[in-house]
């Protein structure tokens, strides 16, 4: 799923990746130094594959590279209730799978839903 969780930055290592053109397609390659053990977000257990992903995926939120504050990601803004328990967030149009259909808060949901079980 789009990534919804928050990865630290200092747990991510820095990687090189290239990109070279193939007929209509684009190839993207990312160096890590070990295996990775599960390309599914939910289910990364450790630093490679969490580098991996973060280069795969888009995440909710962006971070600021200068103060780390969130900014506009999938979401182009949230807002939290009170306690922090519930957030309402405006999911960026336009954006889809790779199979055309497009994002939705439901896709967001399952993934939270996904991680608490």
């Amino acid at each position: 799923m789009v990534g919804g969780v928050a990865l630290s930055g200092s747990a991510l290592a820095q990687s090189s990746g290239t990109s070279s053109p193939t007929g209509n397609k684009i190839v993207f390659k990312v160096g890590v130094p070990g295996d990775m053990i599960s390309p599914n977000p939910l289910l990364a257990t450790n630093g490679d594959d969490y580098e991996t992903l973060f280069n795969a995926y888009d995440l909710l939120f962006n971070f600021n590279p200068d103060d780390l504050s969130p900014s506009p990601g999938l979401a182009t803004a949230c807002d939290p209730s009170a306690d922090y328990k519930t957030w309402t967030c405006n999911i960026r149009s336009g954006v889809t799978w790779s199979d055309g259909q497009p994002l939705t808060a439901e896709d967001v949901a399952f993934t939270y839903r996904f991680i608490e079980t």
